[in-house]
């Protein structure tokens, strides 16, 4: 039936048009085809356009009742509009801020969640520095000043996006300090605490060592291990005595107090070197090292430490013996001519001599 009417058709086409009409006429399902899928593309980009317009006057009106402060009105449109149109975290962003203008002006609803930090987060969630910001406000709000030290962890994030251009972040900051400094005028919080909060790390280490003078060793360390992770090489000398010792609220971990002692020691801090000194002479928390052990305890003897000569004496006689050992020497007279182990028995005499002038007694 199908070929009865075609081949007909083309014989007829053929006679009229010759063989280029036939030619054309066998792409007609191929052009059909073509149209149907442009009206279809058409027909969709008409929609969606159509949709994007519907949209877009669903979000003017809603901004419309929300600046004549028509917040259930507002609020409904704004879910409607969320519901419909793709996640974007600019519209989550807007959610969460006018969930928090809303509500200072009393306004809560029982549809769909107002909590402003449900969307916030969507919102940072997708890459949104403003909602990561506000984000870090609303927790700065609920921490102060009942958690000073979660303020100024908080204090320490909002500085990371100042320091990206976010112009709100450092204008929030400015007042912030501001604000700290009125309320420890006014006896609010000690003047330590409010350089504390906006973090100095000398102020840190000040209120972490009070805290712990007055039985609060728990707070006092989050304090003390604050201002060791911002660099200051007492508070990174304190935290790597704590993990030597270990207490009721931190386990002893030597790996840890070697962290610690070893970033104090390269910051210039004596009383670490010391301890740095013992850690690689016995091991603990590092690979044994008696040259380490030894060149660390020579450092500590700058600091007019006589324990610390005398270890480094022993530590430097050690190395002698083991390098006449590693080289088969035994003969004392032998020893004295070969200079690197002499190097280091002179070295053991000098800090020997040195400890004895600063008075260590030998037991």
């Amino acid at each position: 039936m199908k070929n009865g009417f075609i081949e007909p058709f083309l014989e007829a086409l053929s006679d009229k048009t010759g063989d280029f009409g036939v030619y054309i006429a066998s792409f007609g399902p191929v052009i059909l085809v073509a149209l149907l899928l442009v009206v279809a593309i058409f027909s969709i980009s008409v929609y969606k356009s159509r949709k994007e317009r519907n949209l877009i006057k669903i979000l003017e009106i809603a901004k419309n009742y929300e600046v004549d402060c028509h917040y259930d009105e507002a609020w409904k449109l704004f879910l409607k509009y969320e519901k419909k149109a793709e996640p974007s975290a600019d519209i989550y962003f807007h959610l969460g801020m006018f969930c928090v203008a809303a509500k200072e002006d009393g306004w809560s609803s029982t549809k769909g969640n107002c909590d402003p930090v449900f969307w916030l987060e969507k919102a940072a969630s997708m890459g949104h520095v403003r909602a990561e910001f506000n984000l870090l406000k609303i927790r700065f709000r609920e921490n102060f000043p009942k958690n000073l030290s979660e303020c100024a962890k908080i204090i320490k994030e909002i500085k990371k996006i100042a320091s990206e251009g976010l112009f709100e972040a450092e204008r929030f900051l400015n007042k912030t300090e501001e604000d700290l400094e009125k309320k420890a005028e006014i006896g609010e919080i000690s003047a330590d605490e409010a350089k504390a909060v906006m973090g100095d790390e000398n102020a840190q280490l000040s209120v972490g060592k009070s805290l712990c003078a007055n039985d609060e060793q728990e707070k006092g360390f989050g304090w003390v291990l604050m201002a060791a992770e911002s660099g200051n090489v007492i508070a990174q000398g304190f935290c790597g005595e704590i993990f030597r010792e270990g207490n009721s609220f931190v386990p002893q971990d030597m790996e840890k107090a070697f962290f610690w002692h070893e970033k104090a020691s390269l910051g210039g801090n004596l009383d670490s070197a010391f301890v740095l000194g013992g850690l690689y002479y016995y091991g603990k928390g590092c690979e044994k090292s008696i040259t380490e052990a030894a060149r660390w305890f020579a450092k500590a003897a700058d600091s007019k430490n006589a324990r610390a000569a005398y270890n480094a004496s022993i530590c430097y006689r050690k190395l002698a013996e083991e390098l006449a050992a590693e080289k088969g020497i035994s003969d004392p007279a032998e020893k004295k001519l070969d200079s690197e182990i002499m190097e280091k028995y002179l070295l053991a005499e000098d800090y020997k001599k040195l400890s004895k002038e600063l008075g260590y007694k030998e037991k």
